[in-house]
């Protein structure tokens, strides 16, 4: 083999160095040559002159054959199956033996050899350039004819009278239904549904079925790419010459689309239009008859809504939708239209949206959606349209504030002055829903760095690890991510992950769903490349649907020294593990048992709101300092401003010391409807030997959404029955802790903090002295309601 010069292109991720460069040199063989990551010209010269390429990359896999080089893949599967399939590449796998026969049968066959060099190159024989520049050049001469021969397709393809309805739909089988009979049943007969299903799991496919209707076109993305993209998917297959789309779970009335085509064909000059419309609940009872604001308010906010229809031109014109602006994609459309074209706005009700806690916007929440219609906002008024000084400095004042509080302060300072200039009234006086002057603080900060309580926590640790009075923590983290039937939700929670300042050594997901290689499948093939790149292992385990047993699988199976347990629905900012690791750093992680995050969507209830005080009255759980109450029910620290030490952690946001696994593990007794009060127990058992810790600076979002197959009713009788179980299991049985609890028991069951006063008080007096009693008070109860009704009725 003396005749064989191998040569290798080292990675320049020091994790890849660290182990090759020791490899090679101490194997000191004389014909291996390693060399830089070399540039594209470099690499390309370099592999026309090899005879052999053997690579796990991707972008090789495709050049590599247009040189007339056989290729073999360290990989079992490639996302590039077409080399494979036409002959020009060989996959080999991880295993010395094959790759050494393989490489070896290709050295010594030239039968071989030449099969593979000679196979037809399904990426193209490289004259791709020659044909471009030769079509150009033919269009140049001939653009006339070319013009009117497009022109004349085009019309034969595109029905003007048509009115085109996209239907983007993901696990939307519940209510789609409704949704499609709506579109259907338009008096305007000369219609196309266009159904797109963007990997969906539930069957939507049967539901579209059950229509024997040739206007339903139905197409279906193999893997969950978001709303933009299936609507960019649903307008590119669209023949019509009006346009328009719909949610799966909001529907029309009946003459809506006749009255808003009607429109548009009256006026000329208008090539969108809108109108109002009703918000119905779950049971589709009317709750609002939502009236949109005029097209001068895109300016401001998006305010066009649900019900509209536009002509192909804009379309045409504008083009698809930005797959970046998910949650706001609608808004930065509307803005682009509203610069290039006519709007208008139609004062009747033609459609019913539908408020449900499925929604995106219950989903996301309004603080999430808000910053993504920001940042549209940023991007659009510089670009397409000139603003009110006063507006322009209104939209600058938020860019601050958001950069700001994602920590990107580099941006947050480009907007600063501006802010300033256009709008400083604004930027004085502009309070959020808490009344906090986010915008001023956050300025003030940026100008002058008062943000001293973390800069001293930082030095004061700086100066004790010079000290040698702390260790700094291991850095090595582990994620650990418990799931069931929730694809989109664990995407965007690995998406938050994988942008973290501090990466972790692995992820692992612990999954209980029915089809487990649906998200298996959509992680490889959106991460593998990117875990690769930044070094972090994937581990995929399948449990019951059992979320203590779920994190007790991921637990055994992590190798980190902090262990970090999430909720399929938490997105993480990007700092949440650096700021996690810093209170291990803080204090002495010997001591440290848990770290709680700051979930930052999720709002402290006023103290003396009706709901708190009940709850206080009856020891119920509640928003508190993060101790057991005497109860022993828990108070959630989420949403205190400063580091604490507290009793109780929510399990879904919470970093763990690897030493406390070695002791304790959830109760898996606990959670037979998935999940009921089992980081309640957990964190009581760990109190007791080490100290659990809040921070307010590893933020987070945690977007919580319902598991199909546990109602609430059920849920909530499997915390009362799991409190009585943690109670007997984990308290001292002190007599006052009996009574508070029973007490506690009594709010739990009843759902107190629901009720009006004297309803509380018939059931306080019907457990205390019996029926009879009871009814007494009702009876007196309801004819004096009945007193006061005319004064308390609403319209």
């Amino acid at each position: 083999m003396s005749e064989i010069e191998v040569v290798v292109t080292v990675h320049p991720n020091p994790n890849v160095k660290k182990i090759i460069l020791p490899m090679f040199k101490k194997a000191k063989v004389e014909n291996i040559k390693l060399v830089p990551a070399l540039d594209y010209i470099s690499l390309v010269q370099l592999m026309n002159k090899s005879y052999l390429i053997l690579t796990d990359s991707g972008g090789i896999q495709e050049e590599a054959p247009g040189l007339g080089k056989p290729v073999l893949v360290f990989r079992n599967v490639t996302e590039r199956p077409e080399g494979v399939d036409a002959g020009v590449v060989k996959m080999v796998g991880t295993s010395f033996k094959r790759i050494v026969e393989e490489t070896a049968r290709l050295l010594d066959d030239q039968t071989e050899y030449e099969k593979m060099a000679k196979a037809v190159n399904p990426y193209g024989d490289g004259k791709a350039s020659e044909r471009i520049a030769k079509l150009i050049y033919e269009y140049e001469q001939n653009s006339e004819k070319i013009q009117e021969e497009h022109v004349e397709i085009k019309n034969n393809e595109i029905d003007y009278e048509k009115i085109s309805i996209v239907m983007p739909t993901y696990n939307g089988a519940s209510h789609i239904q409704k949704s499609i009979e709506s579109c259907l049943n338009q008096t305007y007969r000369n219609t196309e549904l266009i159904i797109v299903d963007d990997g969906s799991i539930d069957d939507i496919k049967t539901v579209v079925d059950k229509f024997n209707d040739n206007r339903i076109k139905y197409f279906k993305h193999n893997i969950n790419l978001g709303l933009p993209a299936a609507l960019n998917t649903g307008f590119e297959k669209t023949t019509g010459g009006y346009l328009t789309w719909t949610s799966d779970d909001n529907f029309y009335k009946p003459d809506a689309l006749e009255i808003m085509v009607a429109y548009l064909k009256n006026h000329s000059d208008v090539d969108f239009v809108y109108s109002d419309f009703y918000i119905v609940n779950e049971k589709e009872k009317i709750v609002e008859n939502y009236i949109p604001a005029l097209p001068e308010t895109l300016k401001k906010y998006s305010c066009v809504g649900a019900s509209f229809l536009y002509t192909r031109k804009v379309y045409e014109k504008i083009g698809g939708y930005d797959i970046n602006y998910f949650l706001a994609e609608d808004y930065d459309h509307f803005l682009k239209i509203y610069t290039n074209f006519k709007m208008a706005k139609i004062s009747k009700s033609l459609y019913y949206y539908r408020s449900h806690s499925n929604s995106l916007t219950e989903k996301y929440g309004d603080y999430m959606v808000s910053r993504v219609c920001n940042e549209v906002r940023l991007k659009n008024f510089s670009n397409h349209f000139k603003l009110e000084r006063s507006l322009k400095g209104r939209n600058f004042a938020i860019a601050v504030k958001d950069y700001y509080l994602a920590e990107n302060y580099k941006e947050a300072r480009k907007y600063i002055a501006p802010a300033i200039l256009n709008n400083l009234f604004y930027c004085l006086t502009y309070k959020d829903k808490n009344g906090d002057r986010e915008v001023l603080s956050a300025m003030l900060d940026l100008i002058f760095g008062i943000k001293s309580i973390k800069k001293i926590r930082f030095l004061k640790r700086k100066i004790l690890e010079q000290l040698g009075l702390i260790k700094k923590v291991s850095k090595l983290v582990s994620v650990v991510i418990c799931t069931k039937d929730r694809l989109q939700e664990v995407l965007n929670c690995i998406t938050s992950i994988l942008k973290q300042s501090h990466l972790p050594k692995e992820i692992i997901i612990v999954d209980s769903s029915l089809n487990n290689n649906i998200l298996l499948s959509a992680i490889e093939r959106r991460f593998k490349t990117e875990l690769s790149i930044k070094n972090i292992n994937f581990k995929f385990y399948i449990s019951q649907s059992n979320v203590a047993k779920q994190s007790n699988l991921g637990i055994k199976n992590s190798s980190g020294d902090i262990v970090i347990l999430l909720d399929d629905d938490v997105i993480l900012e990007n700092n949440f593990i650096k700021e996690m690791l810093n209170i291990f750093d803080m204090k002495s992680i010997n001591k440290v048992g848990a770290v709680m995050g700051n979930i930052i969507n999720e709002k402290r209830e006023n103290t003396f709101s009706y709901r708190n005080i009940i709850k206080y009255l009856f020891f119920m759980p509640k928003y508190g300092n993060g101790k057991f109450r005497i109860s022993s029910m828990p108070t959630t620290p989420t949403g205190l401003n400063k580091v604490k030490a507290v009793e109780f952690v929510t399990r879904g946001v919470t970093a763990y010391n690897r030493k406390v696994f070695n002791e304790f593990l959830f109760d898996e007794s606990l959670c037979d409807i998935y999940g009921a009060a089992e980081d309640v127990d957990f964190s009581y058992r760990i109190m007791k030997k080490y100290t659990n810790y809040y921070t307010p600076y590893a933020k987070c979002y945690h977007y919580e959404v319902s598991n199909k197959d546990v109602g609430s009713e059920l849920k909530r009788i499997k915390y009362f029955q799991n409190y009585q179980y943690l109670f007997y299991k984990n308290i001292p049985r002190a007599p006052i802790r009996k009574i508070t609890f029973r007490i506690a028991l009594f709010g739990l069951k009843n759902r107190a903090d629901l009720l009006p006063l004297p309803q509380i008080m018939a059931l306080l007096m019907e457990q205390l002295f019996g029926n009879k009693v009871t009814s007494i008070v009702r009876k007196y109860y309801r004819k004096m309601m009945l007193m006061f009704k005319p004064l308390v009725s609403v319209k």
